[in-house]
């Protein structure tokens, strides 16, 4: 199986916004809940997160962590540095609930 996150980071770097939109992102939304390894799916999470927040994509912030829960962000990890700098962009009552339940 594809590196989703790593393939994203590379297309990030070179400025590929259409392979990040068109192909990366719809993949990992489908795997974010479903790969085997828990670590994997953290990855793609913290990915998706952050994609969401320096493009300011609230939609996207909520597909990304709808499903997760408190404990599968770790105390000082980049997701939930992620999170928070998500919980301080984006104030739509669903990004605010999540907000509140991952907080």
């Amino acid at each position: 199986d594809e590196n989703l996150p790593a393939l994203g980071a590379a297309a990030l770097r070179v400025r590929r916004t259409d392979v990040l939109e068109k192909i990366v992102i719809p993949r990992m939304l489908a795997k974010k809940d479903s790969a085997p390894d828990r670590q994997y799916r953290q990855e793609i999470r913290t990915f998706l997160a952050y994609y969401s927040v320096i493009s300011t994509n609230e939609t996207l912030f909520v597909k990304a962590l709808r499903g997760v829960k408190r404990n599968d962000v770790g105390p000082g990890s980049d997701l939930g540095r992620c999170i928070k700098e998500g919980c301080e962009l984006f104030k739509t009552k669903e990004a605010e609930r999540i907000c509140r339940e991952l907080n």
